[in-house]
């Protein structure tokens, strides 16, 4: 029972080691869209542009991004609610982890992300200079 026990350990880490050196473990992510697969036309620039102007509309209409405007006023100053975040702000004293300030923060480096993303691919679309201008 011994030898059974043993031949089967044995052909077990025999299989999985030949296994674990295959290419057939190595997948190509067909379904995945990169900006390496994706900017290969004068529309999918377009759909670029327009998904980097979409977050630029979205980071103006979010309350979040208004925190800085509210420095100052006694719009927010309420402290028994949960307007603590705007509170900090009310008093110029926002802390690093303040949630008004980080979404800001996040959404415009989004934003030259896609920006980026966009100058740096355009020059590979099969397009002229001046559709892509």
């Amino acid at each position: 029972m011994k030898r059974h026990i043993l031949f089967a350990a044995l052909l077990a880490t025999t299989l999985l080691g030949t296994a674990a050196c295959s290419d057939f473990l190595d997948e190509e992510p067909k379904g995945r869209l990169t900006p390496k697969t994706f900017y290969s036309t004068q529309d999918e620039l377009d759909m670029g542009v327009n998904a980097l102007l979409a977050q630029v509309t979205q980071s103006q209409s979010y309350t979040n991004m208004q925190y800085p405007q509210w420095q100052g006023d006694d719009i927010t100053a309420n402290p028994g609610s949960n307007k603590q975040a705007c509170a900090q702000l009310d008093a110029f004293r926002a802390s690093a982890d303040n949630k008004g300030v980080v979404a800001a923060w996040n959404q415009h480096f989004k934003i030259i992300q896609l920006a980026n993303d966009v100058i740096e691919n355009a020059q590979r679309t099969k397009t002229t200079e001046k559709e892509r201008n």
